[in-house]
């Protein structure tokens, strides 16, 4: 996958607009003269897009929002580090001038790239339009968890030894009971900054459906100033997946997750090491645990657990119970 964060900087940043001209410097992606990341007068990012195939037919929709907009058939003062020339483009444009936002707008955008041909049709952009939008809006939402429950998830995925099976495996929505599912395994990762294993459950945690199993992964996790952040978490995860699909799951959960604090939560900074020495994993059937007859007309149980008072599972015993709590296995762990 090409960078376009590291095109994006190598731009310089244009001359004012000229005649109601819009200005950009920009560089072809991939040496595709129709397709080019680009930045404003202002210093914000952007994507010029040459001759639409299919345009006349199916035009993609023009899109207004607070930090994207999207406009067809713009007249577009483009500066390159050899020629300067007017062209008619579709310009998408990220508004904000968060660095941040903007990372973000560039990594959805570079995760198209390996589907484009020479010439990008109506259809294609008509994707690629509704995935930003899709994301954009996630990143206007309120937070959905805390900073270091989605750094543990990450952290989880990173030092695994299947990371494309958790990848695949992880929640799309804040609401599912568990964090990784795939066929009857089910993994559920808890933090604590206060290094002890009292974590809290739901009733649907403790007691999955009847045929599944399930695994609670517990890790200390804190704050630190040197530590590694979330979005080099973030980031490092990314790259761990081959398609577009899995690269695009994760800016979604993660942007889901964060919302409007997306630059703030990025930022977050935790102990890596801390948490590879304290992360230990338990049979979710053996944890102290409340009963399974749970009474007629009550729900939404929660309750605390010290997992202290069970045995960890070793490396061997996960790689036994399934697929998906193998992967979860460092490549280092010893029995």
């Amino acid at each position: 996958m090409q960078d376009l964060c590291q095109l994006f900087d190598s731009l310089p940043q244009p001359a004012a607009t000229l005649n109601g001209l819009e200005s950009f410097s920009a560089v072809p992606v991939r040496d595709q003269p129709q397709w080019r990341v680009a930045k404003d007068t202002v210093g914000r990012p952007a994507a010029l897009i040459g001759i639409i195939v299919g345009m006349g037919r199916d035009r993609p929709v023009s899109v207004s929002l607070e930090n994207l907009t999207v406009e067809h058939d713009v007249s577009c003062r483009i500066s390159t580090s050899v020629t300067t020339a007017v062209e008619r483009c579709s310009l998408i444009r990220c508004l904000s001038e968060e660095r941040e936002i903007q990372r973000c707008f560039l990594r959805i955008l570079a995760t198209f790239l390996p589907a484009l041909g020479e010439a990008v049709d109506s259809r294609q952009l008509s994707i690629i339009i509704q995935r930003l939008v899709e994301l954009f809006r996630l990143a206007r939402r309120p937070r959905a968890q805390t900073l270091r429950g989605l750094w543990a998830e990450l952290f989880l995925i990173a030092r695994s030894q299947g990371p494309l099976i958790l990848i695949q495996a992880w929640h799309t929505e804040s609401s599912e009971h568990f964090d990784f599912s795939v066929g009857a395994e089910r993994v559920e990762i808890k933090s604590s900054s206060t290094r002890t294993r009292v974590h809290e459950f739901s009733f649907e945690q403790a007691y999955p459906a009847s045929g599944a199993r399930a695994v609670a992964a517990s890790v200390f996790v804190e704050e630190s100033t040197n530590g590694t952040t979330l979005g080099e978490l973030w980031d490092k995860v990314a790259k761990l997946s081959p398609t577009s699909e899995g690269r695009l799951k994760i800016e979604r959960v993660c942007l889901q997750v964060l919302g409007e604090d997306v630059s703030e939560g990025r930022r977050a900074a935790f102990d890596w090491e801390l948490a590879m020495e304290s992360l230990a994993f338990f049979d979710m059937a053996r944890i102290p645990r409340v009963r399974d007859d749970q009474p007629p007309g009550v729900h939404d149980i929660r309750f605390a657990s010290d997992l202290a008072l069970s045995q960890d599972l070793s490396a061997a015993e996960l790689t036994r119970m399934g697929l998906l709590f193998e992967a979860c296995a460092s490549p280092t762990s010893k029995d």
